[in-house]
């Protein structure tokens, strides 16, 4: 169990590190360092830990790249829970994200929640969240 969760602790250090790149990347976007990120990505999320149950959810968010990287060609898509509320209500789906909210932001209050883009919040974080 100790053994898991430094596996847990070190995929989350590096995970916020690719998230603080990508914040980063989205003040200077170019190609160059686009494709960096994108094989940082998958370095970050192809790579087995020997955790079953981070494996797992590693190989679920992988298998969304396509649409968790579209930051990547539209810098202006906000990466964070806050945007992502004042967007959807502002696209009419306060409802439906003020109930899935509840839910997130118990499981921020874990530090688990790993959010890229706003339109795939609920889906995704909702996938990867079923731990």
């Amino acid at each position: 169990m100790a053994y898991h969760q430094k596996l847990l602790d070190k995929f989350r250090e590096d995970f916020w590190d690719y998230y603080r790149k990508l914040l980063i990347y989205k003040e200077a976007p170019s190609a160059a360092v686009a494709e960096i990120l994108r094989a940082e990505f998958e370095q970050l999320f192809g790579t087995e830990s020997g955790y079953q149950q981070l494996d797992e959810r590693k190989r679920l968010t992988r298998a969304k790249i396509s649409e968790l990287l579209l930051v990547l060609d539209h810098p202006e898509l906000p990466l964070h829970l806050g945007s992502c509320r004042v967007s959807c209500q502002d696209h009419g789906a306060a409802t439906s994200e003020r109930v899935m909210g509840l839910k997130l932001l118990k499981e921020l209050r874990r530090g688990i929640l790993l959010c890229l883009l706003c339109p795939l919040l609920v889906n995704w974080a909702s996938a990867f969240l079923n731990m």
